[in-house]
């Protein structure tokens, strides 16, 4: 009896789906194993039947259960069923099906050497000399031949025989160059990764960020969701900084064009982002409206399904240039297995000339194309590749550019720090040109950056002091020491991320391994070293550092650990980010990829990024980056001064609170007070009259709370309730002790119960700010910045 690994599919026995599964079941040894309906795979299109006989081969069958009155028409490039949309043969439709799937074994399987995946299609409902009789062309009798029909299941010689002719005669595409039997132990491994328990599925991001996409259209993206065809629309650029959206746009419009039946490609050139998109896309199969149509894959995976072509390593110049040369061999030598209609380029500031020709070749002559540019993210690239000069200057010809300026994924103020790194790092002697240049906008209390708008104002990044470590411990004992201390930093954002309501969306940032760390000294390698943390703390993760897993997708709730490169495109909710003083030291290129690369790292975070900072080594980006982060956090902080909105309402009493602070992350500032029936938030900030290292678990406190953003929050925490704020505030203010005297910018801080912490300006008081000191009392009159922050608009000194 054949292993069955699927359910069998839905019918009474007469659906033709059905009686192709029953036979396979019936007639199989147990040398057979059987899976049917598979659509659970990420990237693979709905597969009818896979069949993996040992010694045999592996098969992927397309099933078409109709009765030959059914079919319209049949030839050997095209088939028309009635009633149903698309016209390629099932043949066709089985050929790509083992693209992708031979696509995801070699990303998911961990199998050195992926079996040939044969392919042919199965009419269960119609006879061979019928459908011979009817389709007399003699390309469909060759492919006839090697085709299952009804007779084909009605034992299990025949059945044997009709797929050992699938593997001497292959209906369609090549056989195997040298053929390997099928081993016991290659289908336990396709069953592995192709298992339905073991998929791994959307995520609730996935599922929230896929109604984001269908939704969320406005005109100029109806005007390319829908394809046009003759002529019209040919070539459209979309460019922008990091976090503007470019990704979604493209795959929009490649749902757009796939669900009105064009055959479409989206590739990139990352590996990492192009495994975030196809499992993305799983998260269409929850919304109702999975496309077949539509392939998501980098650069290289087009390539690698062209396996024969020959190369010449002795005449290249170079990677790029040994397989530009395979390519054109190709293009000269192969006609490409399928065509696209639609072909969408995402990451093309470092596609190479090869990845062009080769999309090109394998997309139709009046192809639509759609392409998005990352301003300055080349990190592979100096220059813009010759084709995509050309490209932009057709583009802009015809007015079909667009900029896009929204940055949705970062705040305003850790994407000013990116920018102003990006600009002018390592110089620290250019932060303030920079902010010269980059006047604040007083309407949106940001930096003018040319246009860019933002959602949120966001924080600048912050920074985790990683421990001194004595000089006498042995190497193995600074291993350990590092691991723990990496155990503590991501324990403290995971348990943030359970706050913000994203449990495990952490993305752990790290430079390449070098080539001495690959050959086996890893011990020395800060990404095993997270890996030795991660797996103290005990939390799943993905390592998609190794090449070998970039492909794979990341399940939901797991730690990603990425390359700083490989995270290009790719975004969480918290980043940590490691090694960073390696920046501009052993790693990086010119200064240009630098600056590039520290931008790209420094955006791919949502609700903020953390670097940690070694205590033994420095680097100069990191340096500027701290240095930058202080200098922004200024600016916004003098222009909430000057910023007025309508007033807050001033409650009639502040309720006061005993409690014990339970967790608190020193280099973070932040942590929680337990009292009788909850946890709530806390930052340095707003804790009074108590020195920063007496702020530990066990600290007894008493607080005032407030709601912000929905979430409680303690707005004022001291050892005791303050003397000094018992007595009750003038009409339509509120009471207030100094908690940072006015500064050299004319600017402090007083410290509210009823409004947490308060920008003061010297310009709101009636007395010279010399005469305020930390714990003055001060009754103030507050308003809410267009960010949400607290600034005084008057100030009465009590």
């Amino acid at each position: 009896m054949a292993h069955l690994h699927t359910p069998l599919p839905s019918g009474d026995g007469m659906g033709g789906e059905r009686i192709h599964a029953e036979a396979h079941v019936s007639f199989g040894g147990d040398d057979s194993h059987l899976w049917f309906g598979v659509n659970y795979l990420a990237g693979v299109t709905d597969l009818d039947a896979i069949v993996a006989v040992e010694s045999l081969g592996v098969f992927v069958i397309e099933v078409k259960g109709v009765p030959l009155s059914e079919i319209e028409h049949y030839g050997q490039g095209s088939c028309k069923i009635r009633n149903r949309p698309g016209t390629k043969t099932p043949l066709q439709q089985a050929l790509k099906g083992q693209q992708r799937l031979v696509q995801f074994l070699r990303s998911s399987s961990g199998m050195k050497h992926i079996p040939f995946v044969h392919v042919t299609a199965a009419f269960p409902r119609i006879r061979r000399s019928d459908f011979v009789s009817k389709w007399a062309h003699p390309g469909v009798i060759a492919q006839a031949k090697s085709m299952i029909f009804e007779e084909d299941l009605q034992s299990a010689e025949a059945l044997r025989a009709v797929l050992a002719s699938v593997i001497d005669h292959p209906p369609i595409g090549g056989g195997e160059d040298r053929r390997f039997p099928l081993t016991a132990s290659a289908i336990q491994s396709i069953a592995s990764a192709i298992s339905p328990d073991e998929a791994v599925g959307p995520t609730s991001n996935d599922v929230e960020r896929m109604r984001v996409v269908e939704q969320s259209l406005n005109k100029t993206r109806r005007l390319y969701v829908q394809p046009v065809d003759g002529t019209g629309i040919r070539e459209v650029l979309f460019s922008g900084p990091p976090g503007t959206g470019k990704t979604f746009r493209l795959l929009e419009i490649a749902l757009g064009h796939a669900r009105a039946g064009r055959n479409v490609v989206l590739a990139c050139h990352n590996k990492v982002l192009a495994s975030e998109l196809r499992r993305m896309l799983l998260a269409d199969v929850v919304t109702g409206d999975r496309s077949e149509n539509l392939d998501v894959l980098d650069v290289h995976q087009l390539l690698e399904r062209y396996p024969n072509v020959s190369e010449d390593h002795e005449n290249a110049s170079g990677f790029d240039g040994w397989v530009l040369a395979k390519v054109r061999r190709l293009i000269r030598d192969e006609q490409p297995t399928e065509r696209f209609s639609t072909v969408l380029v995402d990451e093309a500031q470092d596609v190479e000339d090869w990845m062009y020709e080769l999309l090109r070749w394998s997309s139709e002559p009046d192809a639509e194309w759609f392409v998005a540019e990352g301003r300055g993210q080349a990190l592979y690239r100096d220059d813009p590749a010759p084709w995509l000069t050309a490209y932009k200057s057709r583009v802009e010809s015809a007015k079909r550019a667009h900029r896009m300026q929204r940055v949705y994924r970062s705040g305003r103020a850790d994407h000013l720090v990116a920018r102003c790194t990006h600009e002018v790092s390592p110089s620290l002697d250019g932060i303030p040109d920079f902010v010269a240049r980059h006047p604040v906008v007083e309407d949106q209390l940001t930096l003018d950056l040319g246009g860019e708008e933002f959602d949120r104002l966001g924080e600048p990044p912050a920074f985790a002091n990683l421990p001194a470590l004595p000089d006498e411990l042995t190497v193995a004992e600074y291993r350990d020491g590092m691991v723990r201390a990496y155990a503590r930093l991501i324990t403290e954002e995971l348990e943030l991320l359970e706050r913000l309501g994203s449990p495990g969306d952490l993305a752990i940032l790290v430079p390449k391994p070098h080539a001495h760390q690959q050959r086996g000294n890893a011990g020395d390698y800060v990404g095993q070293r997270v890996i030795r943390a991660l797996e103290l703390v005990g939390c799943p993760y993905i390592d998609q550092v190794d090449n070998e897993a970039r492909r794979s997708l990341r399940p939901e709730g797991a730690v990603r650990l990425v390359t700083y490169h490989s995270s290009r495109g790719v975004e969480a909710s918290r980043v940590l980010i490691l090694g960073f003083e390696e920046l501009g030291r052993s790693m990086g290129g010119p200064l240009a990829r630098q600056r590039n690369l520290a931008y790209v790292t420094l955006t791919r975070a949502k609700f903020g990024c953390r670097l940690a900072v070694s205590a033994a080594r420095t680097g100069p980006h990191l340096d500027f980056v701290q240095a930058a982060a202080g200098a922004v956090r200024r600016e916004l902080e003098l222009a909430e001064s000057q910023a007025t909105t309508d007033p807050e309402p001033i409650p009639a009493q502040v309720g006061w609170e005993e409690g014990e602070v339970v967790r608190y992350v020193a280099d973070r500032g932040f942590g929680f007070i337990a009292c009788t029936d909850r946890e709530v938030f806390f930052h340095l900030g707003n804790v009074f009259g108590v020195l920063d290292a007496d702020v530990t678990p066990g600290l007894r406190v008493c607080f005032a709370s407030g709601s912000q953003d929905g979430k409680e929050r303690a707005t004022f925490v001291a050892s005791e309730q303050p003397a000094g704020l018992q007595e009750p505030p003038l009409q339509d203010h509120s009471a207030a002790l100094v908690a940072e005297p006015i500064g050299d910018r004319g600017f402090g801080f007083a410290l509210s119960p009823v409004h947490g912490r308060v920008l003061m300006h010297k310009s709101v008081l009636p007395v010279a700010v010399d005469a305020l000191t930390v714990g003055t009392r001060v009754d103030i009159k507050v308003e809410s910045g267009a960010d949400g922050r607290m600034r005084a608009t008057d100030a009465v000194l009590r």
